[in-house]
């Protein structure tokens, strides 16, 4: 988060993401699964160098040891640098369940979500970038963006075609800085 602030990244949501074109060197941060370490550790950087993010929370284990609370993303939620949605009830590789469970896990996670935060979601992460053509109907009725797993760096267009199958890098506990550094400097995104 550093690296970024100091060297001039524009920080925005997903949700953000049609406006794209309007910033030089855009990137979105997405913390996965609802861990309690991004409150503890990303949030209080995010809120110093008021840095937006982007946390998909498992709706099972809000409040299990090692995930944050309701009350943790509620103050999240409401800090304006933080934004909160579905990554499932309960994280199963969607494109390996009926499409009875896929169903469930993308609808009810969303409705949760409204019920609990009062959070519309508008993405879905699929957990493990798992997807196919099922979940991405499904997905397709309920979202306005889906997020995969390690696809890479997303090609950005301007008619804003694939929405539901964004790529990311991901950037994993062990990686170094300096690898982290040569992922955003080889990394470039037209913006058409």
């Amino acid at each position: 988060m550093e690296y970024l602030n100091e060297n001039n990244y524009d920080v925005i949501f997903v949700s953000e993401i049609g406006s794209a074109q309007h910033y030089d060197k855009p990137v979105i941060l997405t913390f996965d699964d609802g861990w309690e370490d991004v409150y503890i550790h990303a949030f209080p950087l995010a809120k110093e160098l008021n840095m937006k993010f982007c946390m998909y929370v498992i709706m099972d284990l809000i409040g299990e040891p090692g995930y944050c609370s309701m009350e943790q993303l509620q103050e999240m939620r409401d800090s304006g640098l933080v934004e909160i949605d579905s990554h499932t009830l309960s994280h199963p590789r969607l494109a390996e369940v009926s499409v009875t469970q896929a169903t469930s896990e993308l609808i009810d996670s969303k409705a949760q979500l409204l019920e609990k935060l009062n959070i519309d979601s508008t993405v879905i992460c699929y957990p493990y970038g798992s997807c196919n053509a099922n979940v991405l109907k499904i997905a397709r009725e309920n979202y306005t963006y889906g997020l995969l797993m390690d696809g890479g760096v997303f090609k950005y267009n301007s008619n804003l075609s694939d929405m539901l199958a964004i790529e990311r890098i991901y950037a994993m506990r062990s990686m170094s800085i300096d690898t982290f550094k040569n992922y955003c400097v080889q990394s470039y995104v037209s913006v058409e």
